[in-house]
């Protein structure tokens, strides 16, 4: 197995079965982890073409109601097949040609690599108030927390099976600052990451970040600082 895109359970991809589609015409061989209920596994077996047949889909049971980030990405971890494993968030819907640069850059060695939406050279249709905050709160978690990147929150991220699985047993946290704790657990495993550009046209998802997660966020990342100061 190549890789394995791993679908977050608030993402909005209807498309993912033709980006797969895609990647097994090009000679790899694809898996998708389906976590949560937003997408049926069933593909009608009139679409499986035979350029197509690299493709294994599998639904990973997910509930709403307790489920959290950090455990979304331990499943995408725990059940890979792939020792590449791409994690797809909200307001990515990632193209074939992106994908299969990301996962050359694994094969050259790299354990992490960041889709970044804060690089200089990305181009973002996006919403200002979240790009605001998502830059500058990157900015700053960077500097308290040094994860020496631009966008650790990033939704498009590339990683080592292996790397993944380590950084995840140390998180203390279970929501969006879970994505720092990795990123320096990976740095001080010695992981070698890197950064590459995007371009976005925002994506509407089924999760909208409120007040409290803004609160809850800021919170947790200065009791992160406070830990590991």
């Amino acid at each position: 197995m190549d890789i394995t895109l791993a679908l977050m359970p608030d993402t909005y991809f209807p498309g993912y079965y033709n980006l797969a589609s895609e990647l097994a015409i090009s000679g790899l061989t694809v898996e998708v982890l389906l976590i949560g209920s937003a997408y049926s596994p069933e593909v009608s077996s009139s679409k499986r073409t035979p350029s197509a047949t690299g493709i294994q889909v599998r639904t990973v049971h997910w509930n709403d109601s307790i489920g959290s980030r950090y455990l979304a990405h331990f499943y995408a971890a725990v059940y890979s097949r792939s020792s590449a494993v791409l994690i797809i968030g909200p307001g990515f819907q990632p193209d074939a040609a992106t994908v299969i640069s990301l996962l050359k850059l694994f094969r050259q060695g790299y354990d992490v690599i960041i889709v970044s939406r804060h690089h200089k050279m990305s181009t973002l249709n996006y919403p200002f108030l979240r790009w605001v905050f998502s830059k500058y709160y990157n900015r700053i978690a960077s500097v308290l927390l040094g994860t020496k990147t631009t966008d650790a929150t990033s939704g498009l991220k590339l990683y080592s099976k292996e790397m993944l699985i380590q950084s995840l047993g140390s998180a203390t946290t279970k929501e969006l600052t879970f994505q720092l704790e990795i990123l320096k657990r990976a740095r001080r495993l010695g992981a070698a990451i890197t950064e590459v550009p995007t371009i976005i046209e925002y994506q509407q998802s089924p999760y909208a970040v409120k007040a409290s997660d803004i609160t809850r966020t800021v919170f947790e990342t200065l009791t992160l600082w406070w830990r590991n100061r």
